[in-house]
This record gives C-alpha cells, structure tokens and sequence, in this order.
C-alpha cells in the first residue's frame, strides 16, 4: 500500500489529546513491529533488562490526582506522559499532580515524560520544582521521540517501521510539532540595509511582518554572492508606526516578550535607516535581534541565478550539532562554497 492511499496518524481533529494519542500509536506500532526495537527505545530513558513481557497502551486513564494524556505500564516500569502542543506551556499543578500518582505506584522504575516541540525557562523551572529522588522526569520533544526511534531502526531491514517514522514525521511537521529551528540558518539578502544591521548599537535586521519571522535561530546576511555575517537571533520584535506617527512595539519571541527600553532605542535607530531607504516605518516589520554578528569568510554562491528573498540551511550540513555558538558556524562556513553544501 501506497503512502499517499491513507494515513497511518489522523490529521483532521478537534482534540488536543490527538497528538499525543499518535505519538502512543507510534510506540504501540513500535511495539508490534518488534518489541526488541521498543525496549531498545525504552532503554534510552531507563535500563530495561526484562524482554518477555507485554506493556499495556492506555489512554486518558485517571490517576489518583491527575490524568495524563496517554500511559504504557506493565509489571517492570511504568511511564506517563503528558504532551503539549506549540506555545502551550506545563503547569506547575498539573505535573505535580502527575508525579504524586506515580509516587502511589508500587512499581520499581516510574517515569514522567513531558513531551513538546519545544521548552521554555519556564517549563524546565517547573520540572525543577516537582522532581522527585525515586521517578525520573524526562523531558522530550517530538523530534527526540522520532530521533530515538530512527536510530534503532536498520536502514535496509526496517523498512516498514521506517516508512511509519516517516509519516509520523510528516504529520509533526504539518502540526507545528517538530521543530528545527535550533539548528536553522536563515539567509537573508542585506544589501543595502548592511551597514546598519552590523552597527554594533544595533545588530539586528528587518523584514517585512507578513513574512515568516520564526522557524529559525540564525540570521545570516547575504550580500555580493556571499554570506557576510551569521549571527543568532534573540529577540523578534513586531513593530511599526502607527497613524499619528507613535511607534507601536509587540514582543513574538519569546512569546508574549515585555519589549524593553534598550529594545526600542535599537530598533527606533533601524527605523531611521529605513525611514531613508524605504519610507516604509508606517508597514509592521519584525525586527531581529541579535547578540553580535559575526563575520563569515570566503562562503561564497558561484552559481548564476540571485538569491530571491531567503534560503535555509541547516547545521548538520556542516557539521554542528543544534545550539551551536555562532563563532563555530562562521568557523564551520569558512571556505566553503552554497553549493558544496547544499548537497549535503
């Protein structure tokens, strides 16, 4: 049967419980491909010895205080998961209450997932807060769960499994689920704003508000068929002056940002250079602000065809692991052509 004739994970619903709902699928049909593969996944968050017995795949099962969105338990080690979507965040009371049902539990290894595309300070102050010495609260997002799954699989003897990764990975994808932004480089074409971007009182570039401002943590500029300079964004402001000439300013990242009076002088300083190029203060931009930029040698595009709007590149292309500092990627360019990576 054809990918394209029917979905292994249902796209349409009205629930939020459906992500998690597939991410349990994946495992149930993990599972049921071969229960070797399941414990070899499970033994990267515990150490499993037992091999012969059979889990049970729960859904929306309550506990004493709580309910978590879907549970594998049998009689060696039982894990919970609560699951969250994107910009939706873990509360403290929520994963208290998870954490004491499984204090309750007389199983030998329990363990607490929290499962999001990504975490915020926030979250991993709360999962501080509730950690208890006997469960073991581990954090995952979507991408881990399907990296973990991807790397023990066989590339030639597992093809079924990895066909199911794969739309598992598709529907992530189509969600908002798996995030890649970590390890993202956005190209954008700075000519004649570059001087004004890599003013150290400034360091930060400007687009247009109706396009994409997230997706990416570097921001690398692009001028004369090269990269110039990479920095990483900290910051995405909307901004823009209103009717009777006030500038309104609205923190996206991190979401819900209270902008600060630094943010404004920088960003109030980027308007003046637009003010002269463009005369377009009066259209929402969002403007990217970064720590530094830091300068790029010899990264050089030798084919024809311009660079339209922006083009991604990513970090394993170079070899870098996500999060990587912005000195080891200007390190990791240097000398090297678009071309030449684009292939990898």
């Amino acid at each position: 049967m054809l990918m394209s004739e029917v979905y292994y994970f249902q796209r349409y619903h009205s629930k939020e419980n459906a992500h998690s709902s597939n991410a349990l699928l994946l495992l149930k049909r993990l599972y049921y491909y071969s229960p070797k593969l399941f414990y070899r996944v499970i033994s990267k968050w515990i150490d499993v010895e037992e091999d012969t017995f059979l889990p049970n795949f729960l859904t929306q099962t309550k506990a004493i205080k709580s309910v978590p969105d879907f549970c594998i338990k049998q009689n060696g080690f039982k894990i919970i998961v609560e699951a969250k979507e994107k910009y939706n965040q873990f509360t403290e009371n929520q994963m208290r209450n998870h954490i004491e049902s499984l204090i309750h539990d007389n199983i030998k290894t329990r363990i607490m997932i929290a499962l999001a595309p990504k975490f915020s300070e926030n979250d991993n102050r709360i999962f501080d807060l509730v950690k208890e010495e006997d469960i073991k609260l581990i954090s995952l997002t979507y991408i881990d769960l399907y990296n973990d799954i991807k790397e023990v699989c066989d590339l030639y003897h597992d093809s079924e499994m990895l066909e199911i990764l794969e739309e598992y990975e598709d529907y992530c994808n189509e969600e908002g689920l798996i995030d890649y932004s970590d390890s993202t480089i956005m190209i954008r074409l700075a000519g004649s704003t570059m001087n004004c971007n890599i003013n150290p009182d400034i360091f930060l570039y400007y687009d247009n508000a109706e396009h994409k401002y997230e997706g990416f943590r570097y921001i690398g500029l692009y001028s004369n068929k090269k990269v110039q300079y990479i920095g990483e964004v900290k910051k995405v402001i909307r901004a823009y002056e209103n009717e009777s000439g006030v500038r309104e300013y609205e923190g996206l990242i991190p979401n819900k940002y209270e902008v600060t009076y630094q943010d404004k002088t920088r960003i109030n300083k980027a308007m003046q250079n637009q003010k002269k190029l463009y005369d377009n203060t009066h259209t929402p931009h969002c403007y990217f602000l970064v720590e530094k930029f830091i300068p790029v040698e010899n990264f050089y595009k030798n084919s024809s065809m311009a660079l339209y709007g922006k083009k991604k590149f990513y970090l394993q292309q170079f070899g870098l692991p996500p999060k990587s500092s912005v000195e080891k990627i200007a390190d990791a360019m240097k000398n090297k052509t678009w071309e030449e990576v684009e292939k990898k």
